[in-house]
């Protein structure tokens, strides 16, 4: 089915079924362990949880994100603690490692700031991961990951790792510290789509169209949009694909349509 105007159909890998390794997945481990690495367990893979006091478990695959980049989308499950001595982590070529242990309290803890409604509208890329909880039947306590990776061939990694002071105690697990149920890789060159993703704001596209196009500079749009509309006057939109059109500064003024501001004269 084709996507209706202000929504694009995003090519996707999708990654659900863990009887076996999917072409191209890698993994190992280094330091204390007592694994080869993420163990597979159909539904689900973990790193298992008898590791030593200091351990890194890591999966890796090679993704190839088309022009306009895409995301990574991790759906898992971790009780994180609160003396960070455990920590699920996940990195690309082109991106920093980012904890998804300390976002999650870093957002989870702030819901009105990283609310869906509106820091996504002033935030179309935000850094680093976003943090949700699943929403569907049955969704217990899996949240989703959703990490911005840029356009190009790469290597992306999750980590689960494991740093326990010597001096400090170590807790029996009664089971895995962390399960990761599916892996989505959205932005790919070709792929299918599970479903129309509405354009985010700055962005518009037409029916049937398979991408979001942004708007020029002066222009902005609203989150679903099939058209773009001109910057208000003393207002202003310096990029492509802005999310907002900005106000002028102090003793500064523009037209309709501007994608910046000049100073006042006289």
């Amino acid at each position: 089915n084709k996507c209706g105007a202000g929504h694009e159909a995003i090519p996707s890998r999708f990654y659900t079924v863990f009887d076996r390794w999917p072409e191209g997945f890698t993994t190992g481990c280094v330091g204390d362990c007592v694994t080869d690495g993420w163990l597979l367990r159909d539904t689900h893979i973990d790193p298992g949880k008898e590791h030593g006091r200091s351990v890194e478990v890591w999966l890796e695959v090679e993704i190839d994100i088309a022009e306009g980049g895409g995301t990574v989308t991790v759906e898992y499950e971790m009780a994180c603690p609160n003396d960070g001595t455990e920590n699920l982590i996940l990195q690309t070529d082109n991106s920093s490692q980012t904890s998804i242990c300390t976002e999650e309290r870093r957002q989870l803890l702030q819901p009105d700031k990283y609310s869906t409604g509106q820091y996504r509208r002033k935030h179309r890329q935000p850094k680093g991961v976003r943090i949700e909880p699943v929403r569907r039947s049955g969704g217990g306590g899996k949240k989703t990951a959703v990490l911005e990776v840029g356009p190009g061939r790469q290597w992306f990694q999750v980590q689960y790792t494991k740093h326990v002071p010597e001096l400090a105690a170590m807790r029996p697990k009664a089971q895995a510290p962390a399960k990761i149920f599916s892996i989505r890789v959205s932005g790919v060159p070709d792929g299918g789509a599970s479903e129309c993703t509405p354009c985010a704001a700055g962005f518009h596209s037409r029916y049937g169209s398979a991408r979001c196009t942004p708007c020029k500079e002066g222009l902005s749009s609203r989150e679903g949009a099939k058209s773009c509309f001109r910057c208000p006057r003393d207002t202003f939109a310096p990029y492509p694909g802005s999310a907002e059109c900005t106000k002028c500064g102090a003793n500064t003024h523009a037209p309709m349509g501007s994608a910046e501001c000049a100073t006042k004269c006289g």
